[in-house]
């Protein structure tokens, strides 16, 4: 026994639960979003989308040389939920925008008045999310401060993909009420 053995087992109870709760999170997520949109491609969508952001994620972190640890162990279930955020918020001002049959320029023009109008909110909402994580970084402990430099990468991740994947779902597939 010992301290290395605690961790070890602090470790695998920690990755057990974040697999569950995780697995458990997307099903959640996949019916709620199903049930409120009644689009498979809105749920399919969404779920790539949130995927494209965690993997980028974890990938810039990996290149960049940041290790995944006790804290940032959650990056990836915080990473999906605030690419969620930005894409539930563009996917409900698609669905006012859009008319109930469109023809392929009204898609258009729906997806680009949802991109407008739902900017400004993921903006700031990222911005207030990339400063609590920047905070983070001027903390003597080091996996705050890794925490602090995955999160402001998550942050912003989150926002790009979300504006540069999503849209294209809602062009091509998404079907209107």
């Amino acid at each position: 026994s010992g301290v290395p053995v605690i961790v070890e087992l602090i470790r695998r109870s920690l990755y057990r639960d974040l697999i569950v709760f995780s697995t458990a999170a997307v099903f959640v997520f996949a019916l709620l979003i199903g049930l409120v949109y009644r689009d498979v491609a809105v749920v399919v969508g969404t779920f790539a989308t949130c995927s494209i952001a965690v993997g980028s994620t974890l990938l810039i972190l990996e290149t960049i040389g940041v290790p995944i640890g006790l804290l940032t162990a959650n990056l990836v279930t915080i990473v999906f939920v605030l690419t969620l955020s930005h894409v539930v918020f563009l996917t409900a001002n698609w669905t006012s925008a859009v008319a109930p049959e469109p023809g392929r320029g009204e898609r258009r023009t729906a997806i680009m008045v949802a991109l407008r109008d739902t900017w400004e909110g993921s903006f700031w909402s990222m911005a207030t999310t990339l400063l609590g994580f920047a905070s983070l970084l001027f903390t003597t402990a080091r996996p705050l401060r890794q925490l602090g430099l995955a999160g402001c990468v998550g942050t912003l991740t989150a926002l790009a993909v979300a504006y540069s994947v999503f849209p294209a779902f809602l062009g091509h597939w998404a079907t209107t009420r």
